[in-house]
């Protein structure tokens, strides 16, 4: 009787373990922390101190959770492979994968005589004191070289569960205890129910991660990509577009509207018979050039067995670039960038039922045969019921919902024929509901599996659609492992080179990159920031010779452990560009000799009508000024008449002033060329405008190069130029607290002075006036001074140049040659 209430506790306690690990598996929501939950039970039904699952990581099966090892134990004992003299790993000859070491490699290979006392015949391994069994065992009834590391460090009690998963070992659970005699018979095939329960949860989960991975990799494909991009039905319904379609412009489509029923008259063809005919055949159409009101698209539409993918690249900007071009105009603008045309991409996943008619009623079949009692059993999977021979209900019924993903109603259903009663000691009532547990997670497992299975399938389907059918070339790469997980065919068309030889070398892309770019481009790759995106320019040098402009733009997954990215051929818009830029080049050249010759003219011009003035002027004045001075000499000192007979005279000389002034601006001064140093008239020049400097409050800055400042230059004439133009700078600035600054800057060839204020600025009409004569605006202003100063700099052979922004201040660049 004790040991039958023995018995009993067991089997309840074990029946509590199997639900709670059950829900577990069924329920996880993290699959480290459901199996440290189960190890948890399993160590207390065990009773041993330490427990293990390994499962299996890239070849080698190290632990994945543990509870009581050791630290130094888990160093030890966690790489199962076999490696050879130089470190590496030997691969199995007999099978894929790797060589693998002791009692737990072998367990995991399936490697056991189920004859020997040790092995189970589902390929356990166990014994309650491993002193007596490697004393009394060779190592070749062993199968195997045991390192001996669990008996070293104590553990007698020692037993291999393997976790298997529809016949697939992918790991194995280890119970190790100090003590002997920890495990019976029964206990290792009830471990071994358990261990399968988990290995079929495991897989299932590691099948979801991949399904959900592969559905965020396409979304992310379809949110990211840079072109313009509409899926739509078999009836030709809008029903997803990208964020590229969001911000392309004009009126955003509605889910549901028909595609091209707006697009009626706007194209010489009737789209919406091109995209239907594309929809029914299940191919597709490129329309490379379509006028639709002031825009030129590039359409192409792809159909599919659900509908088809519609995208657009808008060439309107090319367009006029290349009209543009061949006109030859001064009018060129700025070149836009082209757009990437967009292509097809996703189809929604309708979940179906994938599970086989035959496979489920052969269930039902061999759960008829195999109970203890006299049933009827009823499967119900997406509506559908499955009934065992002689189906009929009873009121004595075991019935449990399959809990899966996308439950559709899934029941299992056992009648009973005859009362089995309910006892909670009854053995026989409890074994049923155990096997019925286990039936139940096992159909929860296979449904879950099957419908994992066939919707990663639809997913990488739908991928491969998409990424085969674009232009550019989209690729995936795991940069932790240096793995390439895919590239689309649109590698081979641009680069030349096959997509075989990228995936036996990731890196071998950069040895097609121009000899000019490869240190640029690996410098980028190399200082990258982790976690942010990269998008850099390059040329590449195909197989055939020819050279390719590529932009390439890299961004990192969601997870940060993948990357993905776009390479596109850009070599068409590079060309226009350089075009571009080599007709703004000869317009600017062009205008600046217009502008040159302009001012050359007006300053002979001026000269012309200044001789002129002065010869008609000066004798008059001269004349007058005489008679002035003898008119003088008959009024008394102090007298009104003698104070306006010197208004005139000062007016006189100031008429004179004036004249000479416009004769020096309007010809070629006489230069009297000598070696000065610059920096020390500069000097001397801000000592002379010291006083309004000091009076306004303004910083003056010094930025003079170390380089050797030794000029030929007409000293007094420089002077009067640059002062000329560092007393309007003073002019321009505010009141009180304005900045001058004075820079200088030497090449081999000219040496440079740069005149800066943060005054009021020059309007950019005006710029253009600035050196004319008579040009002013300040009041009162003869508008000879800049006219002056530029007639000195160029019979310096030096050149002068104004940058401005009103608000912020002028830039003057005095460049005279060296």
């Amino acid at each position: 009787m004790e040991n039958n209430d023995v018995f009993l506790e067991k089997s309840l306690e074990r029946e509590v373990s199997v639900r709670t690990i059950c829900s577990e598996l069924n329920n996880f929501i993290e699959l480290k922390q459901s199996l440290n939950i189960i190890l948890k039970h399993l160590q207390r039904i065990s009773g041993c101190e330490s427990v293990g699952i390994r499962l299996e990581d890239n070849g080698d099966y190290p632990y994945y959770v543990y509870d009581g090892f050791s630290e130094e134990f888990i160093e030890k004992e966690n790489r199962l492979c076999m490696l050879d003299e130089s470190g590496a790993r030997i691969s199995a000859l007999e099978s894929e994968g790797y060589l693998l070491e002791c009692m737990c490699g072998n367990v995991i290979k399936g490697k056991f005589d189920p004859e020997l006392p040790f092995f189970t015949r589902n390929g356990s391994f166990w014994t309650n004191s491993t002193t007596a069994l490697l004393g009394s065992v060779s190592e070749k009834e062993l199968l195997t070289r045991t390192r001996n590391y669990c008996n070293a460090c104590g553990y007698e009690s020692v037993a291999l569960i393997p976790l298997k998963a529809y016949e697939l070992r992918i790991g194995l659970m280890q119970f190790n205890d100090r003590q002997r005699d920890r495990f019976e018979p029964d206990l290792i095939s009830y471990f071994e129910m358990i261990g399968e329960q988990i290995g079929i949860a495991v897989r299932n989960s590691l099948l979801y991660s991949q399904l959900k991975e592969k559905e965020e990799l396409g979304r992310v494909l379809f949110e990211y990509n840079p072109i313009e991009t509409i899926v739509v039905d078999r009836e030709g319904r809008i029903s997803m577009f990208n964020q590229a379609r969001m911000k392309a412009g004009g009126r955003l489509p509605a889910i549901g509207d028909l595609m091209y029923l707006d697009y009626a008259g706007k194209h010489e063809l009737d789209m919406r018979a091109e995209l239907m005919e594309c929809i029914a055949s299940g191919t597709m159409k490129t329309f490379p050039e379509l006028k639709y009101g002031a825009q030129f698209l590039t359409v192409t539409i792809s159909g599919f067995s659900h509908g088809a993918i519609v995208t657009a690249r808008d060439i309107t900007v090319q367009k006029a670039a290349e009209n543009a071009l061949k006109k030859q105009s001064v009018d060129l603008s700025r070149q836009v960038k082209a757009l990437s045309c967009q292509y097809e991409i996703s189809d929604i996943i309708q979940t179906t039922n994938a599970v086989d008619d035959n496979c489920l009623s052969q269930i039902v079949e061999a759960i008829y045969r195999n109970w203890q009692s006299q049933v009827a059993v009823r499967l119900t999977v997406g509506g559908r019921e499955y009934l065992s021979n002689g189906f009929r209900e009873s009121s004595w019924c075991l019935s449990e919902k399959i809990r899966a993903r996308g439950e559709l109603g899934e029941k299992l259903e056992v009648y009973y024929q005859e009362d089995p009663g309910t006892d909670e000691n009854n053995p026989t009532a409890v074994s049923d509901r155990q096997l019925f547990n286990a039936i139940i997670n096992r159909l929860s497992r296979f449904i879950e599996r099957k419908r994992i299975e066939k919707n990663l399938l639809e997913s990488e389907q739908r991928f491969k659609a998409i990424a085969d059918t674009i232009e550019e070339v989209f690729w995936i790469t795991d940069p932790g492992n240096k793995k390439l997980i895919y590239v689309s065919p649109g590698y081979e068309r641009i680069w030349g080179r096959s997509c075989e030889s990228l995936y036996g070398n990731p890196e071998s892309y950069l040895d097609a990159v121009h000899p000019d770019d490869l240190p640029k481009v690996r410098e980028e790759l190399e200082n990258g920031k982790p976690g942010r995106g990269l998008e850099h320019e390059y040329r590449i040098i195909r197989p055939d010779g020819n050279s390719r402009w590529i932009w390439d733009r890299r961004f990192p997954h969601a997870s940060n452990k993948l990357c993905i990215g776009v390479s596109q051929d850009i070599t068409a818009r590079k060309q226009a560009e350089d075009a571009l830029k080599e007709a703004c080049g000869k317009v600017e050249f062009a205008h600046e000799e217009l502008l040159a010759t302009r001012r050359s003219e007006r300053l002979a011009f001026t000269g012309r009508i200044a001789a002129s003035i002065a010869h008609e002027i000066r004798n008059p004045s001269t004349n007058v000024s005489l008679a002035l001075a003898q008119l003088s000499e008959t009024f008394a000192p102090e007298g009104k008449q003698k104070k306006y007979v010197e208004i005139m005279e000062n007016n006189i000389e100031r008429i004179n002033s004036l004249i000479t002034e416009l004769l020096n601006c309007a010809r070629p001064p006489e230069l009297n060329m000598k070696p000065h140093n610059i920096h020390l008239l500069l000097n001397d020049l801000l000592v002379s405008a010291e006083t309004k400097t000091v009076a306004k409050k303004i910083t003056v800055t010094k930025e003079f190069t170390p380089y050797a400042a030794i000029l030929k230059f007409d000293r007094k004439h420089m002077e009067r130029a640059l002062l000329n133009i560092v007393l309007n700078a003073i002019e321009a600035m505010p009141k009180r607290g304005g900045q001058l600054k004075i820079a200088t800057e030497y090449n081999p060839k000219t040496f440079r002075i740069r005149i800066s204020d943060n005054g009021k600025g020059i309007p950019d009409e005006n710029i253009i006036k600035i050196f004319d004569p008579f040009f002013s605006s300040k009041p009162g202003g003869t508008g000879l001074g800049l006219t002056t100063c530029y007639g000195v700099i160029v019979s310096h052979g030096g050149t002068i140049e104004v940058e401005s922004q009103l608000g912020k201040g002028s830039l003057f660049s005095v460049s005279l040659p060296v």
